[in-house]
């Protein structure tokens, strides 16, 4: 799959306690048995908990599956909330974008005031 291959994204929306976790942890453990290798994934979520336990699961189902290999690579994948994998992605890329990767979280003092001045 290149960078701009998006015929695999799924948005899954619902409610508390629905079967996201299970719906997801189907679709990522389908798509690794198509071939998706387990660090070419990006999966988000809202909650760190909620990104834990999804990686788990896939963890678990790929070694119940006898994918050991697979199961082991899933930690080099995408998998977290969206701020964590976002922040990844900033701090892998930062020397290629010419930034530096030494990420600060801005200070939520601070935030009113950029937001005016972006405005």
């Amino acid at each position: 799959m290149s960078v701009n291959d998006f015929s695999s994204i799924e948005v899954i929306n619902a409610s508390a306690g629905t079967g996201k976790t299970y719906t997801l942890t189907a679709r990522v453990y389908e798509e690794i048995e198509n071939g998706l290798a387990p660090e070419q994934l990006m999966v988000t979520t809202f909650t760190n908990k909620a990104a834990a336990e999804l990686r788990e699961r896939i963890r678990l189902r790929l070694l119940m599956a006898g994918k050991s290999s697979a199961a082991q690579r899933i930690y080099d994948g995408l998998i977290g909330t969206v701020n964590g994998v976002c922040a990844r992605l900033l701090i892998e890329n930062a020397l290629d974008a010419g930034l530096s990767p030494s990420l600060n979280i801005l200070p939520e003092e601070d935030a009113d005031q950029l937001f005016r001045v972006a405005v």
